[in-house]
C-alpha cells in the first residue's frame, strides 16, 4: 500500500510539472505547439514506461 501511495505522489508530481513546464513552453514559444505537443507526449510516455516497470 505505501509503495502505491509513494507511486501516486510521484505520478501527480510528475504530471504537475509536465503541464507546468508545458503551460511555460507555450508561454514562450507562441507558434510552436507541434513542438511542445511531441515534448509532453514524450515526458508522457517516460512516465507510463517508469511506471509500468515499477508495477512489474
Amino acid at each position: 500500500v505505501l509503495m502505491l501511495t509513494a507511486q501516486y505522489r510521484y505520478i501527480a508530481i510528475k504530471l504537475s510539472l509536465l503541464f507546468q513546464n508545458s503551460k511555460n513552453r507555450n508561454e514562450s514559444r507562441k507558434g510552436h505547439h507541434s513542438m511542445t505537443d511531441r515534448w509532453a507526449k514524450k515526458e508522457l510516455r517516460a512516465l507510463c514506461r517508469h511506471q509500468n516497470t515499477v508495477l512489474q
